[in-house]
């Protein structure tokens, strides 16, 4: 069982830094759109797809959204892929249901698919990507 204090803060470090990262994202890895918004969608409607149906192993749901998005992050750079992972990750949380002593889950996983994201892209792009 976690703790209220420890879920607060989940929900705290989560609050601060999802829109400051995405603002340093945006700044130094400006997005790559070359009126290409319906490719964009349709990414977005792909990656929804892939998150809402999940592959049971050993009793546990595993996601493949991390395919989905590589090529969003190729194509489109770093900025368009965390927020598209996001806005995917949605269809996960409303598949979990979850209650009210669960609902840190929202904001730890969604935080553990941004920080996958950005470390990802980040030795993408230190390796000269």
């Amino acid at each position: 069982m976690v703790k209220p204090p420890v879920k607060i803060s989940i929900w705290a470090v989560w609050l601060m830094l999802l829109p400051f990262v995405l603002c340093f994202l945006y700044q130094t890895y400006p997005p790559k759109i070359d009126s290409n918004a319906s490719d964009i969608l349709a990414f977005l409607l792909f990656m929804s797809v892939v998150a809402s149906m999940p592959m049971m192993i050993n009793g546990r749901s595993v996601f493949f959204l991390q395919w989905a998005s590589l090529f969003v992050f190729l194509i489109f750079g770093l900025f368009i892929e965390t927020v598209l992972v996001q806005l995917a990750f949605i269809p996960i949380l409303l598949q979990l249901r979850l209650s009210k002593e669960t609902s840190f889950r929202l904001p730890l996983n969604s935080s553990m698919f941004f920080l996958i994201s950005i470390f990802s892209g980040l030795i993408y792009y230190g390796l000269g990507g």
